[in-house]
């Protein structure tokens, strides 16, 4: 049996409420039975006069409105020939926190997080959900290689502390342009930033691995704990993933060398704009998501005079799983399904546009088994419109947050 320290454990029963995953459904929860002319389920297709039941927070059940019983005490809502699809999912943002995203007194900060200062009833967060937008992760600035630890939220719920899903979501690195400085200190330069990133993430596996050799027991003492490396052990797990700042050809195909061939970790490279889809078949092979933002159109990128998608680059180029961002630090968080849209423009067809604010973006941080798509089990995070996400011509109309509506287009203040 795993023996800990009494200093250790109750380190670990801190670290358990920081990574729990909070729910807001509970049996008082509202149950609603949501007639649609369309649900767009993201991954199981679109069902025509569909129906779809919601109680206790998640969805119940969901198929044609005729092969789909409404149980007594069900609260029917006929949305007409409407659309019902998931609520959005931005996993690079900094909406509520703000400027105060960057400590750059060291480049290595294992120990922050922005769960510690994150608003989620910041002044934009009400445009942001009636956009569609109903779970965003805010992370650090990327002033330094490692900026700390990012959070999980939901865009609506009773209290603030009831928004949070994972108060320590993801890891933030950063390896390209934001962290060099022409001071000469040390990580100025790109072999700096590489140095420091690998004895880095060098101390936080060898300090995985001497706990779990204790716990194993196959050591008799206890490591000596590490404040700076404790939230580092779930991601050495493969149970949380790394989020990479980096840009360029060189700087995506560095990021995914380092953290996926190099250390084995579930990753994210993050804005990889402008030449970065051109190393797009070697992160393919890697398995590596991508999250392309706040640019995706590029005018250079490939040479031919023409504008191109640079998400649209690395779709074709066999990348699993890409995602979009707004990297946005207020009321730009409402544009994120403009990012999805801009990419159909260019070329994506409409289905692969849709996964790039819902399923792809959840399942890049984990969270694919609770967001981005309607299925049963699944949060009950829904968005109504008179078609796509992705059709600027048409508002959102309500919004559904863990089974409750949270926003509705015609409420009056």
């Amino acid at each position: 049996m795993a023996r800990l320290a009494p200093a250790r454990a109750l380190l670990c029963v801190l670290a358990a409420a920081a990574f729990a995953r909070t729910g807001l459904a509970d049996e008082a929860s509202p149950r609603y039975a949501i007639r649609a002319g369309k649900v767009v389920t993201v991954t199981r297709g679109v069902i025509d006069h569909g129906l779809l039941l919601v109680s206790a927070g998640k969805i119940e059940a969901l198929g044609p409105a005729d092969k789909v019983a409404v149980p007594a005490g069900y609260e029917v809502i006929d949305v007409g020939d409407r659309w019902i699809m998931p609520g959005m999912v931005e996993i690079h943002s900094h909406c509520g926190v703000g400027w105060g995203i960057n400590d750059m007194v060291s480049q290595i900060n294992p120990g922050m997080r922005v769960g510690d200062d994150v608003d989620p009833d910041a002044p934009a967060i009400p445009a942001v959900l009636a956009a569609g937008v109903t779970t965003v992760q805010s992370v650090p600035g990327s002033g330094t290689n490692h900026g700390g630890y990012g959070v999980a939220f939901k865009t609506w719920g009773a209290t603030k502390q009831d928004r949070i899903i994972r108060r320590i979501s993801i890891m933030k690195m950063t390896q390209a342009y934001n962290p060099e400085r022409p001071g000469g200190d040390i990580g100025a330069s790109r072999m700096g930033m590489a140095w420091l990133i690998r004895q880095y993430l060098d101390s936080a596996r060898d300090y995985e691995r001497s706990w779990e050799a204790y716990e194993q027991g196959e050591r008799k003492t206890p490591p000596a704990t590490n404040l700076g490396l404790e939230f580092s052990r779930p991601v050495m797990r493969g149970e949380l993933p790394v989020l990479i700042h980096t840009y360029e050809s060189w700087g995506v195909g560095m990021t995914t060398h380092m953290f996926a061939d190099e250390y084995g970790l579930k990753g994210i490279a993050t804005h990889a704009e402008w030449t970065g889809h051109n190393v797009g078949e070697a992160v393919a092979r890697k398995h590596f998501a991508i999250n392309v933002g706040p640019g995706v159109v590029s005018f250079t990128a490939v040479g031919d005079g023409r504008v191109h998608s640079v998400v649209v680059e690395f779709v074709e180029r066999g990348v699993e799983n890409v995602s979009v961002n707004t990297d946005a630090f207020g009321f730009d968080q409402a544009y994120l399904a403009g990012q999805a849209a801009m990419a159909a423009r260019l070329g994506l067809d409409d289905q692969t546009a849709l996964k790039l604010v819902t399923i792809n973006p959840a399942s890049a941080i984990l969270l694919g088994d609770r967001l981005g798509s309607l299925e049963v089990g699944k949060d009950a995070d829904l968005v109504v419109k008179k078609s796509s996400l992705l059709d600027p011509s048409t508002p959102v109309e309500m919004v559904f947050v863990n089974g409750r509506l949270a926003y509705r287009r015609d409420a009056k203040h």
